[in-house]
């Protein structure tokens, strides 16, 4: 014996809504299936109700797949843009597209207000995010960034292997940001005696080497120590052959290193000659403790020798004022 059920369908007419007059989940649920920014933004401008419902979908769908709008509101300052960014980030935990080109921006030109904005989404507190703007921050001086970073976490030498350009100090120390530097080495995690696997170069050689005195005193009263027992004679040099004749008192003053000592061959005053810096010699033959008749391992010849032979008149004049003689009589011929 079979069971049959009948359903009656109600004739009832069936009210007509406007779209805008929908349930709320039914305005999301048809907008989630709309791929086209344009659509999405058509519904959005219908009136308040659909904006409200509709503009976060617009924001996620721009998020997953040009990121677009970030890099738009972070050039123009839209902070209205930014905040619903982040609150879309903050919600599905996926970073949009334009996140990681929106932070590297800022930390480019140096926007603190900005950046500080962005950083209040607790999930891009990540090295993931973070590195590359650090690296940015430090090389262009932006110091208060360079603080923010630092102060959520973020390692003053970043791990990442996308950061390839350098450590934050040792950019700082090259392009001479002082503040930057001043930031970093206040951090306790700062390793100011490490050296550079790109250039081999500490941070404080990279200061003496580009002339940034303030630098070098900085890293100087940190206690900087470097790796071997060359390192000091190592910055008189880096400062005698880039020629940066503050740098060169400074380190003369500090007596941390053998003024007459060989480096590749060559005393610091060979090394002057050699560059052909009249000021530089004249700084060394001030220091009482050069000697001036020491010859070089490279070429056997003084200093002296080196001014007759490459003729630099005005070399050999303060070296023979500085007490210098000749060391055999072929040099005196020359003279």
């Amino acid at each position: 014996m079979s069971l049959t059920v009948k359903f009656e369908v109600s004739r009832l007419p069936m009210k007509k809504r406007l779209l805008h007059e929908l349930p709320t989940e039914l305005i999301i649920l048809i907008g989630s299936f709309i791929d086209s920014h344009r659509d999405l933004y058509v519904l959005c401008r219908v009136n308040r109700r659909l904006y409200s419902v509709a503009s976060p979908l617009l924001y996620e769908l721009n998020a997953r797949t040009t990121g677009s709008a970030m890099d738009w509101a972070v050039w123009w300052r839209k902070i209205p843009t930014i905040i619903k960014f982040l609150e879309a980030f903050s919600i599905s935990g996926k970073p949009p597209i334009g996140l990681t080109s929106g932070l590297r921006q800022l930390s480019v030109t140096g926007n603190s207000e900005l950046f500080d904005l962005m950083l209040t989404c607790d999930k891009i507190h990540q090295e993931l995010y973070l590195a590359e703007p650090l690296i940015m921050a430090a090389t262009r001086g932006h110091h208060q960034i360079v603080q923010a970073i630092l102060d959520v976490g973020i390692s003053p030498q970043p791990g990442s292997q996308r950061v390839l350009t350098g450590r934050p100090l040792h950019l700082a120390c090259s392009a001479g940001h002082t503040a930057v530097v001043e930031v970093l080495l206040a951090d306790p995690r700062t390793d100011i005696n490490f050296s550079s696997t790109l250039s081999g170069y500490a941070p404080i050689e990279m200061a003496v080497m580009f002339g940034h005195l303030e630098i070098v005193q900085a890293l100087m009263a940190s206690g900087v120590r470097l790796s071997d027992d060359n390192g000091p004679l190592r910055l008189v040099y880096l400062a005698v052959c880039n020629e940066h004749p503050d740098v060169l008192r400074y380190l003369l003053y500090q007596g941390g290193s053998d003024v007459n000592a060989m480096y590749q061959g060559m005393t610091p005053l060979h090394w002057a000659v050699r560059k052909r810096s009249v000021e530089m010699v004249s700084i060394l033959v001030e220091d009482f403790r050069t000697r001036l008749e020491l010859t070089g391992l490279a070429s056997g010849d003084t200093p002296l020798s080196e001014a007759t032979w490459y003729v630099l008149q005005d070399i050999k004049a303060i070296l023979l004022d500085a007490g210098a003689s000749p060391a055999n009589d072929s040099e005196q011929y020359f003279l």
